[in-house]
């Protein structure tokens, strides 16, 4: 039962994928219709003119090498509580969730205050990434109350 069941899933995505990658436009020679309209014609891509080259990134004004590198272990510490609570919310735990999203924000904030200028943005952490996380942290704290 599984082998026939198995032989006919494999079966099916490949008529599935060749079914999907087969443009339908008609005979050109004789002027019918497709008998199939319901197929949709994919456009290939086209390349652009000019390749984007990628941003370059302006040094920014350390203060000290002290300064960098507690920047750089609090970028490092983001990295680390953005993945936790990004997977404590797949999880669907709310109470983790809003934990390690609440230690997002204060290293954002310990980061806009030591660090320089920028440092954020060029590290890749957009505003978008902080608005979710504090949504996240405000969910979290709905549904799990901060201890006391």
């Amino acid at each position: 039962m599984l082998r026939q069941w198995a032989k006919f899933w494999i079966v099916w995505m490949l008529m599935i994928v060749f079914t999907s990658s087969v443009a339908v436009a008609g005979d050109k020679t004789t002027g019918e219709e497709p008998d199939r309209p319901w197929i949709i014609k994919r456009q290939s891509p086209q390349p652009s003119a000019t390749p984007k080259s990628p941003p370059v990134q302006e040094a920014l004004p350390w203060k000290s090498d002290e300064q960098e590198q507690a920047c750089r272990q609090m970028m490092d510490a983001l990295d680390d509580s953005y993945r936790q609570a990004q997977y404590s919310s797949l999880q669907g735990d709310s109470c983790r969730t809003a934990e390690h999203a609440s230690r997002f924000l204060g290293l954002v904030d310990q980061c806009r205050a030591r660090c320089p200028e920028g440092f954020l943005d060029q590290n890749g952490l957009k505003a978008e990434i902080i608005r979710n996380l504090s949504v996240l942290k405000q969910l979290g704290e709905e549904r799990c109350p901060p201890k006391k």
